[in-house]
Protein backbone atom coordinates (compact mmCIF):
# COMPACT_ATOMS: atom_id res chain seq x y z
CA UNK A 1 0.00 0.00 0.00
CA UNK A 2 1.36 3.42 -0.53
CA UNK A 3 -0.27 6.83 -0.43
CA UNK A 4 -2.55 8.39 2.62
CA UNK A 5 -1.46 8.04 6.16
CA UNK A 6 0.29 5.05 8.00
CA UNK A 7 -0.14 3.12 9.33
CA UNK A 8 -2.70 1.09 7.49
CA UNK A 9 -5.15 -1.62 9.24
CA UNK A 10 -6.17 -4.44 6.56
CA UNK A 11 -9.72 -6.67 6.70
CA UNK A 12 -9.92 -9.65 4.00
CA UNK A 13 -12.70 -11.18 3.14
CA UNK A 14 -11.66 -14.22 4.76
CA UNK A 15 -10.96 -12.37 7.80
CA UNK A 16 -7.60 -12.14 8.36
CA UNK A 17 -6.39 -8.68 9.19
CA UNK A 18 -2.62 -8.80 7.71
CA UNK A 19 -1.13 -7.08 4.62
CA UNK A 20 -0.60 -9.88 2.83
CA UNK A 21 -2.11 -13.50 3.04
CA UNK A 22 -0.80 -17.01 2.58
CA UNK A 23 -2.58 -20.77 2.42
CA UNK A 24 -5.11 -19.47 0.69
CA UNK A 25 -7.58 -21.93 -1.86
CA UNK A 26 -8.27 -20.98 -5.15
CA UNK A 27 -11.26 -18.18 -5.24
CA UNK A 28 -12.05 -13.80 -5.23
CA UNK A 29 -10.50 -12.41 -2.20
CA UNK A 30 -11.25 -8.60 -1.48
CA UNK A 31 -9.49 -6.38 0.95
CA UNK A 32 -10.72 -3.09 2.59
CA UNK A 33 -7.38 -0.57 3.54
CA UNK A 34 -8.21 1.67 6.19
CA UNK A 35 -5.21 4.20 6.67
CA UNK A 36 -4.70 6.34 10.08
CA UNK A 37 -7.13 9.53 8.32
CA UNK A 38 -10.17 6.99 8.11
CA UNK A 39 -9.63 7.26 4.33
CA UNK A 40 -10.85 3.42 3.12
CA UNK A 41 -9.67 1.46 -0.18
CA UNK A 42 -11.00 -1.76 -1.36
CA UNK A 43 -9.71 -3.96 -3.85
CA UNK A 44 -10.76 -7.49 -4.98
CA UNK A 45 -7.97 -10.30 -6.52
CA UNK A 46 -8.32 -13.62 -7.80
CA UNK A 47 -6.60 -16.50 -6.93
CA UNK A 48 -6.69 -19.23 -9.62
CA UNK A 49 -5.72 -22.86 -10.10
CA UNK A 50 -4.80 -25.32 -13.00
CA UNK A 51 -7.56 -27.89 -14.27
CA UNK A 52 -7.71 -30.91 -12.17
CA UNK A 53 -4.88 -33.46 -12.64
CA UNK A 54 -5.42 -36.22 -14.52
CA UNK A 55 -3.47 -39.30 -15.73
CA UNK A 56 -4.66 -42.15 -18.33
CA UNK A 57 -2.40 -45.07 -19.16
CA UNK A 58 -2.74 -47.66 -21.65
CA UNK A 59 -0.29 -50.62 -22.93
CA UNK A 60 -0.10 -53.29 -24.81
CA UNK A 61 0.95 -56.80 -23.52
CA UNK A 62 3.87 -59.03 -24.49
CA UNK A 63 2.86 -61.00 -27.21
CA UNK A 64 5.28 -64.37 -27.14
CA UNK A 65 6.40 -65.55 -23.39
CA UNK A 66 9.74 -63.52 -22.55
CA UNK A 67 10.03 -61.30 -25.36
CA UNK A 68 10.55 -57.30 -24.87
CA UNK A 69 7.09 -56.12 -26.52
CA UNK A 70 5.30 -54.41 -23.96
CA UNK A 71 4.40 -51.07 -24.62
CA UNK A 72 2.93 -48.93 -21.78
CA UNK A 73 1.90 -45.34 -22.67
CA UNK A 74 0.02 -42.12 -21.08
CA UNK A 75 -2.61 -39.26 -21.73
CA UNK A 76 -1.95 -36.55 -18.96
CA UNK A 77 -4.38 -33.54 -18.86
CA UNK A 78 -4.92 -30.52 -16.68
CA UNK A 79 -1.68 -29.49 -14.57
CA UNK A 80 0.66 -27.06 -15.37
CA UNK A 81 2.39 -28.50 -18.45
CA UNK A 82 5.16 -29.18 -19.19
CA UNK A 83 5.36 -32.27 -17.63
CA UNK A 84 8.15 -34.50 -16.33
CA UNK A 85 7.58 -38.07 -16.66
CA UNK A 86 8.94 -41.49 -14.70
CA UNK A 87 7.92 -45.24 -15.39
CA UNK A 88 9.71 -47.64 -12.66
CA UNK A 89 9.74 -51.00 -12.62
CA UNK A 90 12.07 -51.98 -9.85
CA UNK A 91 15.50 -49.78 -9.93
CA UNK A 92 14.62 -49.15 -13.66
CA UNK A 93 13.18 -45.93 -14.26
CA UNK A 94 12.38 -44.15 -17.81
CA UNK A 95 11.19 -40.71 -18.77
CA UNK A 96 9.73 -40.58 -21.70
CA UNK A 97 5.79 -39.97 -21.93
CA UNK A 98 5.66 -43.87 -23.97
CA UNK A 99 7.84 -46.86 -23.71
CA UNK A 100 8.36 -49.78 -25.97
CA UNK A 101 10.59 -52.90 -25.77
CA UNK A 102 9.57 -53.80 -22.18
CA UNK A 103 9.42 -57.23 -20.70
CA UNK A 104 6.10 -58.27 -18.55
CA UNK A 105 5.98 -56.87 -15.17
CA UNK A 106 4.13 -53.69 -13.31
CA UNK A 107 5.15 -50.16 -13.73
CA UNK A 108 4.37 -47.33 -11.67
CA UNK A 109 3.73 -44.02 -13.81
CA UNK A 110 4.09 -40.48 -12.10
CA UNK A 111 3.74 -37.32 -13.56
CA UNK A 112 5.11 -34.04 -12.21
CA UNK A 113 4.16 -30.74 -14.06
CA UNK A 114 5.81 -27.17 -13.83
CA UNK A 115 4.58 -26.36 -10.33
CA UNK A 116 5.63 -29.95 -8.96
CA UNK A 117 1.75 -30.93 -8.79
CA UNK A 118 2.45 -35.56 -9.26
CA UNK A 119 0.00 -37.91 -10.25
CA UNK A 120 0.58 -41.28 -10.18
CA UNK A 121 -0.80 -44.83 -11.24
CA UNK A 122 0.30 -48.21 -12.24
CA UNK A 123 0.30 -50.54 -15.25
CA UNK A 124 0.74 -54.48 -15.20
CA UNK A 125 2.29 -55.68 -19.04
CA UNK A 126 1.09 -59.29 -19.15
CA UNK A 127 2.47 -62.26 -21.41
CA UNK A 128 1.51 -65.62 -22.81
CA UNK A 129 1.95 -68.78 -20.25
CA UNK A 130 5.37 -70.43 -22.25
CA UNK A 131 4.37 -72.03 -25.37
CA UNK A 132 5.52 -75.96 -24.92
CA UNK A 133 4.72 -79.25 -26.01
CA UNK A 134 4.50 -83.20 -25.10
CA UNK A 135 4.11 -86.11 -27.38
CA UNK A 136 3.27 -89.74 -26.99
CA UNK A 137 4.77 -91.07 -29.65
CA UNK A 138 4.02 -94.73 -31.58
CA UNK A 139 6.24 -96.69 -32.57
CA UNK A 140 6.81 -99.19 -35.49
CA UNK A 141 5.10 -102.84 -35.10
CA UNK A 142 6.78 -104.43 -37.83
CA UNK A 143 10.12 -103.31 -39.85
CA UNK A 144 9.22 -101.65 -42.85
CA UNK A 145 5.33 -101.05 -41.67
CA UNK A 146 3.81 -97.69 -41.96
CA UNK A 147 2.21 -98.07 -38.34
CA UNK A 148 4.13 -95.09 -36.35
CA UNK A 149 2.32 -91.99 -34.89
CA UNK A 150 2.49 -88.95 -32.99
CA UNK A 151 -0.02 -87.71 -30.56
CA UNK A 152 1.07 -84.29 -29.95
CA UNK A 153 -0.44 -81.84 -27.14
CA UNK A 154 0.22 -77.65 -26.62
CA UNK A 155 0.35 -75.69 -23.99
CA UNK A 156 0.46 -71.85 -23.24
CA UNK A 157 0.54 -69.32 -26.06
CA UNK A 158 -2.65 -67.89 -27.27
CA UNK A 159 -4.82 -70.45 -28.96
CA UNK A 160 -5.84 -71.24 -32.02
CA UNK A 161 -2.85 -73.18 -32.69
CA UNK A 162 -1.32 -73.73 -36.39
CA UNK A 163 1.39 -77.07 -36.94
CA UNK A 164 3.07 -77.98 -39.79
CA UNK A 165 5.19 -81.17 -39.79
CA UNK A 166 8.43 -82.05 -42.08
CA UNK A 167 8.85 -84.27 -44.19
CA UNK A 168 4.97 -85.45 -44.47
CA UNK A 169 4.38 -81.42 -44.52
CA UNK A 170 0.53 -82.57 -42.63
CA UNK A 171 -0.59 -79.76 -41.07
CA UNK A 172 -3.28 -81.45 -38.08
CA UNK A 173 -1.75 -81.36 -34.48
CA UNK A 174 -1.48 -85.15 -34.64
CA UNK A 175 0.12 -87.62 -36.86
CA UNK A 176 -0.71 -91.29 -38.10
CA UNK A 177 0.38 -93.79 -40.81
CA UNK A 178 4.20 -92.95 -40.16
CA UNK A 179 7.58 -94.70 -41.67
CA UNK A 180 10.52 -94.53 -39.27
CA UNK A 181 12.40 -91.62 -39.05
CA UNK A 182 12.21 -88.16 -37.56
CA UNK A 183 9.74 -85.79 -37.94
CA UNK A 184 10.06 -81.92 -37.29
CA UNK A 185 6.80 -79.93 -35.87
CA UNK A 186 6.63 -76.29 -35.90
CA UNK A 187 3.49 -74.78 -33.78
CA UNK A 188 2.49 -71.36 -34.37
CA UNK A 189 0.08 -69.82 -31.83
CA UNK A 190 -2.79 -66.77 -32.70
CA UNK A 191 -0.05 -64.52 -31.50
CA UNK A 192 2.92 -65.59 -34.75
CA UNK A 193 5.13 -66.80 -31.35
CA UNK A 194 6.85 -70.67 -32.23
CA UNK A 195 7.53 -73.55 -31.29
CA UNK A 196 10.13 -76.10 -33.24
CA UNK A 197 10.65 -79.65 -31.67
CA UNK A 198 11.29 -82.85 -33.14
CA UNK A 199 10.37 -86.95 -32.94
CA UNK A 200 11.67 -90.00 -33.53
CA UNK A 201 9.82 -93.24 -34.95
CA UNK A 202 11.52 -96.29 -34.59
CA UNK A 203 11.72 -99.62 -35.67
CA UNK A 204 12.61 -103.00 -34.88
CA UNK A 205 15.96 -104.08 -36.45
CA UNK A 206 15.69 -105.80 -39.69
CA UNK A 207 12.92 -108.03 -41.14
CA UNK A 208 11.81 -110.95 -39.94
CA UNK A 209 14.09 -113.96 -41.86
CA UNK A 210 12.87 -117.76 -41.81
CA UNK A 211 15.29 -120.22 -42.47
CA UNK A 212 15.20 -123.40 -44.34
Amino acid sequence: VTGGVSPYNYLWSNGRTTEDITGVTAGTYQVSVTDQAGCVRTLATAVTQPDTFRLGVTSRNVDCFSRLTGSPSSNVTGGTAPYTYAWRSGTTVYTTQSVSNLPAGTYTFTVTDLRLCTASTSVTITQPAQLRDSAVVTHIRCYGDSSGAINLTVYGGVTPYSFTWTPTGRRTEDISGLTAGTYKVSVVDNNGCLLADSFRVTQPAGPITVAD
